[in-house]
C-alpha cells in the first residue's frame, strides 16, 4: 500500500485549519470532477481528492493521520502504543464481543418472532385477496344475471 500525503494532494499546509481545508477541497473538486474535467485520469484523482478531505475534515481522523505521518518521517517517533488509542479501548471491544454473543442468541429469538408475523401477515393478505377476488366474481355473476 502506498503512503498518500493529503496535504499534498489537497495543496494545503500542514497547519492549515478546516476552513482552509474545506476551500481547497471545494476549488479542487470543481477542478477535477470527472463530469467537469476531460482529463482521462480525472476519475482517480477526484477519489483520491475525496479520501484526502475525508481524513482531514474530521479532527480524530487527521490527529490519527498526523501521528502516522510524523512516524513516517521520523521513525524514532513510533510508538507502541499512540497516544489516540484509550487505554479502555480493549475492554470496549471485549464488552462487544460479549454483547454479539448475547445478541446473537436473541437474534434467533426474534427471528422465530418475525417470521410468524410476516406469515400472519401474508395470510391476512391473501385472505383480503381471496376476499376481493371473491366479491368481483359474485359481483360479475349477479351483474350478468341481471343483463
Amino acid at each position: 500500500m502506498n503512503f498518500k500525503d493529503y496535504y499534498v494532494i489537497l495543496d494545503v499546509p500542514e497547519q492549515a485549519d478546516t476552513k482552509t481545508i474545506r476551500k481547497a477541497y471545494r476549488q479542487l473538486a470543481l477542478e477535477t470532477h470527472p463530469d467537469v474535467s476531460i482529463s482521462e485520469s480525472a476519475h482517480e484523482k477526484f477519489i483520491e481528492l475525496n479520501e484526502a478531505y475525508t481524513v482531514l475534515k474530521d479532527p480524530f481522523r487527521r490527529k490519527k493521520y498526523d501521528e502516522l505521518l510524523g512516524s513516517r518521517r521520523n521513525p524514532d517517533l513510533i510508538q507502541v502504543y499512540p497516544p489516540s488509542y484509550p487505554k479502555w479501548e480493549s475492554k470496549v471491544r471485549k464488552a462487544a464481543a460479549r454483547g454479539r454473543k448475547k445478541g446473537e442468541k436473541y437474534a434467533k429469538e426474534s427471528d422465530r418472532k418475525f417470521e410468524v408475523r410476516m406469515f400472519w401477515w401474508v395470510l391476512e393478505i391473501m385472505g383480503e385477496l381471496a376476499m376481493r377476488v371473491l366479491f368481483w366474481l359474485v359481483e360479475s355473476i349477479l351483474h350478468s344475471i341481471s343483463s
